[in-house]
């Protein structure tokens, strides 16, 4: 395994380890260096960008969709959403092979710029939509051995898709 995989995979380990004891928010930046290599970290680096991630919920597929707990808008409250700029699927990583006996996968996403206050995510794997809120983060349990696709999409207050992620794929694997 080349050292920029596994920087990667312990910079993701750690994250996830930091989201799973932390209740707040947690600041996570982006960094581009010179050759291309993306790295993400909780300390900023020179160039390197922001964005929030929230602790991670859990869903299983055949659950249904899950809803954001938010509340109603005020009357006249402006429900502009921000100049999207990307919508990325971090995690799966494109062509990913999970181990079945690992029971999840961790969606995390990264909304450029962070999302609006009155707009929402919207999970989708394998052409149905699991979750819809404002978490950047979420565990998929039980998905079944084979091949999976995740998307992503941000909504505005009307339910208008804004801006949609490229499509990843993945695979669950039976491990003997």
């Amino acid at each position: 395994m080349n050292a920029f995989v596994k920087t990667t995979l312990l910079t993701i380990g750690t994250l996830s380890v930091t989201l799973a004891i932390s209740s707040a928010s947690a600041n996570i930046y982006k960094h581009i260096d010179e050759s291309g290599n993306v790295s993400y970290s909780d300390k900023p680096v020179q160039g390197a960008e922001e964005f929030k991630v929230r602790r991670p919920r859990s869903t299983e597929p055949e659950g249904g969709e899950e809803e954001s707990s938010g509340s109603d808008l005020e009357e006249g409250e402006l429900k502009k959403s921000p100049n999207y700029k990307s919508l990325e699927i971090l995690t799966p990583r494109q062509g990913k092979v999970v181990d079945s006996k690992a029971n999840s996968v961790q969606v995390i996403l990264l909304p450029t710029p962070s999302l609006g206050k009155h707009d929402q995510l919207v999970i989708n794997v394998d052409g149905r939509d699991i979750s819809k809120g404002r978490d950047v983060n979420l565990s998929v349990q039980n998905l079944p051995v084979g091949d999976h696709t995740v998307t992503s999409r941000i909504q505005n207050s009307e339910g208008k898709t804004i801006i949609e992620s490229a499509s990843v794929k993945f695979k669950i694997s039976e491990q003997n």
